[in-house]
């Protein structure tokens, strides 16, 4: 004979010697339901890291806002073209590791390289930054093969 449980509408069967209200059982469900949760089929083990990478590029590209408009400010005040160079930027920021990375980098391959990163408007340093970012954290689109892409 099943018993029944007046709030859900469910049935349970007696078996003997099975204690269905012990602490490891409940773990057990518990955890079986996670697992169930993340082999769901709408479940995206990416959604996260996609979320901060776009969290990050927008963050980044706000930054790069402000910073176009302190030096068109100082552009507009100065009737000149003038920008802060990454260098200058990096140089308020922490000077100690600017010089770092110079002496490793200095001789190296990279010197080409790192040498036009430091002098490029820190504003469009921000900017590549935040749309890298933005382009990481995109959402991909899945190919619909035989459905009209003017939907």
């Amino acid at each position: 004979m099943a018993r029944g449980c007046a709030f859900n509408h469910s049935a349970t069967s007696p078996v003997r010697g099975h204690n269905t209200g012990s602490r490891q059982d409940k773990n057990t469900s518990r955890k079986a339901r996670i697992a169930r949760l993340y082999r769901a089929e709408g479940y995206n083990k990416g959604a996260m890291i996609r979320f901060l990478f776009r969290f990050t590029g927008l963050w980044l590209l706000a930054g790069a806002f402000v910073a176009l408009v302190i030096d068109g400010t100082r552009s507009v005040s100065a009737s000149r073209f003038l920008f802060v160079p990454v260098r200058d930027a990096w140089m308020m920021i922490n000077p100690a590791s600017l010089d770092a990375v110079q002496k490793q980098l200095a001789g190296g391959i990279f010197e080409p390289v790192i040498g036009p990163l430091l002098g490029m408007p820190f504003f469009m340093l921000l900017a590549l930054l935040g749309l890298l970012f933005l382009l990481i954290g995109r959402r991909k689109r899945g190919r619909h093969i035989g459905y009209s892409s003017r939907d």
